[in-house]
């Protein structure tokens, strides 16, 4: 494994490597994640949905505390209060119209 992605590095040129074969993966359950079953696809993606995606990390702590997930947008700005926390954003819907939110 640790060769198929030395040489997929070198193809590409990316050094240091995207990937580390080798980089700890949880052996338990971890904020909404499995723990490793040791499939060995970690290159491909895996089928126990371990990998850290956002969509695994992020997406369901985000939901669960309220955020509203909008697919096929666009992000142009960030709208940030007085105190300078996130209050909102300008986004492109898939058919190009520009919205803002909140409100939700």
């Amino acid at each position: 494994m640790r060769r198929q992605v030395a040489d997929a590095d070198r193809l590409v040129g990316q050094n240091p490597p995207l990937v580390d074969p080798e980089a700890p993966l949880p052996p338990r359950e971890y904020r909404h994640r499995p723990g490793c079953q040791r499939f060995g696809t970690r290159l491909t993606g895996c089928p126990a949905g371990v990998k850290a995606s956002t969509d695994l990390t992020h997406w369901p702590a985000a939901l669960e505390a309220g955020a509203k997930l909008v697919t096929g947008a666009r992000v142009r700005e960030i709208a940030v209060d007085a105190q300078g926390p996130a209050s909102g954003a300008v986004y492109v819907d898939r058919n190009g119209v520009a919205r803002r939110r909140p409100p939700w």
